[in-house]
């Protein structure tokens, strides 16, 4: 059963990690506020290695309210980017 659960994480991880790194990197080319990118990346950060233990564990909610920590940083990584985008 925990090489199931161990699969399946890398499995997550593979479908959140990479799009997140791209909205990070494409944010960067527009000048984003550093701060504030610094510090969705590191809520980003803690929010995956609290996913993947609470995963592997099976605890719930954390699970979940880790999972929505890691999204909630990916749209205001993404939102960052557009601020700075959009600035003329």
């Amino acid at each position: 059963m925990k090489e199931l659960r161990a699969s399946r994480i890398i499995a997550n991880d593979h479908e959140n990690i990479p799009i997140t790194l791209l909205m990070a990197c494409l944010s960067l080319l527009a000048n984003p506020n550093p701060a504030a990118h610094c510090a969705l990346m590191v809520a980003f950060t803690v929010a995956r290695v609290g996913h993947t233990i609470t995963y592997y564990k099976a605890v719930q909610p954390w699970r979940s309210i880790f999972f929505g920590l890691g999204l909630i940083s990916t749209f205001g990584i993404a939102i960052n980017g557009c601020i700075a985008a959009l600035k003329v």
